[in-house]
């Protein structure tokens, strides 16, 4: 459907891509300038988040107008940047990490969508929706140190389309909870910081085949809970298993110490390691995949995590868990606690980091958290 010229606005925040907003306004066309206002330090930090993207390495903005590259460059296909930057020694490190873990370090590759023009998606998912509608209300404990927890109190969850339908009853953490979690991710956090980076990335690659099998329920429980279609709801889903499959094999990448230098007599290592424990706080309006996203990214690094999913989707939010559990995560390295953030937000503050919501993009071409950096010589 073609959108009438009246109806068509281009938004660019003041300030930035003067020669991109110059070219609109020459073709005549409605162009809207915009600026943050309110508190100073969120302003800040929305301006801040806005040129990071518009100077990261890999945008295209930067490329124009910064390093002047061609249409060509700027339209060349991103795997041929892998190919070209990956030297001998560094292909077959690669392919030694593959060895050891079953062959699961080939290139990313993003999740095709469902094509509903095939009966075969469209019954799938008709049949998912039947399934997990029969299933409704579903109840949810707090997981904490592997341990299923009833609270008297719960967050009840309803279908925003629907409001007289309940999809699930979500048990509700107190700070005393929040505290207990922190404790047992600590307590994990030994273990699993020394869980080494192959297992680590083997752990991700299961989950990510256990959300594959779960695909067309999870799309369904996002259509009641989250108020999504069934196209909105299949991309977060399919997002959620883009982050586990990429995390797995940045980690096979960037796990090995690497040689700096090479003085005689001297071997300096330069390599990555763990936080502690994080927290990691979702948003409502991507359930899966950003929840998937931060804790697969605080996990594979060797932190331990305590979860509080949205309290607008906390059913949803509860499949993180049980596809990490299913995956073979031991016990107390991943605690899910929902729960009002008033209540259990100050007590998650102490834990030591806390990953947010917007992930960085690497010179890889995807989004990607690294620990800290360490050298040891």
């Amino acid at each position: 459907m073609r959108v009438p010229e009246d109806r068509l606005e281009f938004q660019i925040l003041y300030g930035m891509s003067e020669p991109i907003r110059n070219a609109l306004l020459k073709e005549g066309l409605r162009l809207r300038l915009y600026s943050p206002i309110g508190e100073l330090v969120p302003g800040m930090a929305y301006l801040v988040r806005r040129l990071l993207e518009n100077t990261s390495n890999e945008s295209f903005l930067r490329k124009s107008f910064s390093e002047h590259a061609s249409r060509d460059e700027l339209l060349r296909s991103p795997g041929s940047f892998l190919t070209s930057s990956r030297d001998t020694s560094e292909s077959s490190e690669e392919e030694e990490a593959a060895e050891d873990n079953k062959g699961q370090a080939e290139h990313f590759k993003n999740v095709p969508p469902l094509d509903w023009t095939l009966a075969e998606h469209r019954d799938g998912m008709a049949a998912a929706i039947k399934k997990v509608r029969g299933d409704l209300p579903i109840q949810v404990p707090l997981h904490i140190a592997g341990n299923p927890i009833e609270t008297p109190r719960t967050i009840q969850s309803i279908n925003p389309n629907q409001p007289d339908e309940i999809v699930g009853h979500a048990a509700s953490a107190t700070a005393n909870h929040a505290e207990q979690a922190i404790a047992a991710a600590k307590h994990a956090f030994v273990s699993w910081r020394d869980t080494t980076p192959v297992d680590r990335a083997a752990c991700l690659f299961r989950a990510a085949e256990i959300t594959r099998k779960l695909r067309y329920e999870l799309c369904a429980l996002e259509i009641f809970e989250a108020g999504k279609t069934w196209s909105e709801a299949d991309g977060d889903v399919c997002e959620a298993i883009d982050f586990l499959e990429y995390y797995g094999r940045e980690i096979l990448r960037l796990g090995r110490p690497q040689q700096m230098g090479d003085v005689p007599g001297e071997e300096s290592l330069l390599f990555y390691e763990p936080h502690g424990v994080v927290s990691v706080i979702a948003p409502w309006n991507l359930p899966l995949a950003i929840s998937m996203g931060m804790t697969a990214a605080a996990l594979v690094t060797g932190n331990t995590v305590v979860y509080k999913p949205a309290s607008d989707t906390p059913i949803t939010g509860s499949i993180v868990y049980r596809v990490f559990s299913e995956a073979g995560l031991p016990a107390g390295v991943l605690n899910y606690l929902p729960g009002p953030s008033g209540e259990i937000g100050e007590p998650a503050r102490h834990a030591p980091r806390r990953v947010d919501d917007r992930l960085h993009r690497q010179q890889t071409g995807g989004p990607a958290h690294h620990p800290p950096l360490r050298r040891s010589s």
